[in-house]
């Protein structure tokens, strides 16, 4: 009888375990430790195992679809059920526990929406922006505190101030 291979005994017994660890965030390198292999023999073995290539790529994708979620949430505001213990008084004049339920609103977090709209949206959100003069010339791409900055504005020659001024207003010093 032949001996099973380092990859029939460390590895494919824990598909599962190893789809349940790329879901929960593990990177390979974490993977790789878990197993008791290096990061290159999990590269390797990835490579010429479809099965534990899946079973890496679906831990991951669920992953990334939870976080996506949650990011969305924190993005737009949700409501959430929290638990409190109260002390209650009994007609009686006795007094004990009670878990009461109620709904907590989360605000919407503009980080989160930054962070969405800069990703889903770049041509819209990202931070540089180009700019066309009427001649068709694009400024040196600044980002938004470099426009803000007038120190940051250093046109190549005095023909381009009068077009960079009309087409960018800094707000004024104080």
């Amino acid at each position: 009888m032949a001996r099973k291979s380092m990859y029939d005994q460390k590895i494919l017994p824990k598909l599962d375990i190893i789809e349940g660890w790329a879901r929960n965030g593990l990177t390979l390198e974490d993977i790789a430790h878990n197993l008791g292999i290096s990061k290159v023999t999990l590269i390797k073995y990835k490579k010429s195992h479809k099965e534990l290539s899946d079973a890496i790529d679906t831990g991951k994708e669920i992953a990334d679809i939870r976080v996506e979620n949650a990011l969305y949430r924190r993005a737009i505001g949700f409501y959430s059920k929290e638990q409190k213990v109260i002390t209650v008084r009994d007609p009686d004049g006795e007094t004990r526990p009670e878990v009461v339920e109620y709904d907590v609103y989360h605000k919407p977090d503009v980080t989160a929406q930054i962070f969405w709209l800069k990703n889903r949206k770049p041509e819209s959100w990202r931070d540089k922006v180009e700019i066309e003069t009427a001649e068709g010339e694009l400024l040196p791409t600044l980002t938004i505190e470099e426009a803000l900055d007038e120190s940051a504005i250093t046109p190549q020659d005095d023909s381009n101030l009068e077009t960079a001024a009309e087409t960018v207003s800094l707000p004024e010093k104080t």
